[in-house]
């Protein structure tokens, strides 16, 4: 008989990852690789679908031509949908919760105040870690990094 993973049953009952400071800094270029190709494949996934809906609106009967691009956009976003769910399992394996993947924007859980909080890493900003918030704030605000948010502190629910 074949024994549960180890892997499976503490992720299932472990608390998420929380980040300090130092490893978020230190993870920024590969987190930008992660994001800017996030990112890409969401952007190519939206323009397939515009192109599908195009050739689908056209009048008429469909050419055999016109078949075949439909065929060949979808089997472009089937490929395209489980590279984004591959790179998406990539960032849940690092504990970073997806903000807005178009924008370059990903969510990484510290504690602060024994509070949890959201480091915000912004691909398009010339400082990716400049920005933070609590998990009950609302989602545009925003808090300036400082050394007082280390993430150090346990995280006590």
């Amino acid at each position: 008989m074949k024994r549960p993973s180890r892997k499976s049953s503490r992720t299932a009952t472990s608390e998420p990852r929380l980040w300090t400071q130092s490893q978020a800094r230190a993870a920024v270029p590969y987190l930008g690789s992660i994001l800017r190709s996030l990112r890409d494949v969401t952007v190519e996934i939206h323009s397939r679908k515009r192109k599908l809906v195009r050739l689908d609106r056209l009048p008429g009967r469909p050419t055999r031509d016109m078949l075949i691009a439909q065929m060949e956009l979808r089997n472009e976003l089937d490929h395209l949908s489980r590279q984004l769910a591959d790179t998406a399992t990539e960032l849940e394996t690092l504990g970073v919760g997806s903000a807005e993947p178009i924008q370059g924007q990903v969510l990484l859980p510290f504690s602060h105040d024994q509070r949890l909080a959201w480091f915000l890493f912004d691909l398009f900003d010339n400082n990716p870690l400049r920005w933070w918030r609590y998990q009950d704030d609302p989602d545009d605000f925003r808090r300036p990094v400082t050394p007082a948010q280390s993430g150090l502190l346990a995280m006590t629910v």
